[in-house]
């Protein structure tokens, strides 16, 4: 196999991949799908045209596109990270 830094068309789609099945990705997806459509089973809302099973779709993408942003949105200093650690928080 090719190592993940090499150039070309594969190794971009390897760290696509890669940055798409990080957990906190991954993470984000599964609750947005969930999330999404929990309120839509709950609320029985419907949207003319869009059929129920594509929902969790939906809710997959919009969960990946806030955890994509995640960093830029809301940014954390790896200094207070440190600092929270050595006064005993996990």
């Amino acid at each position: 196999p090719l190592p993940a830094n090499s150039g070309g068309w594969r190794g971009s789609l390897r760290r696509f991949w890669a940055s798409l099945t990080s957990p906190e990705r991954t993470y984000g997806m599964a609750v947005g799908g969930g999330v999404l459509t929990s309120m839509f089973l709950f609320s029985r809302a419907s949207i003319p045209y869009l059929p129920i099973w594509l929902v969790p779709f939906i809710g997959v993408l919009c969960g990946l596109l806030i955890a994509w942003k995640t960093e830029t949105v809301s940014p954390v200093r790896l200094e207070e990270i440190m600092a929270g650690e050595a006064m005993g928080m996990t």
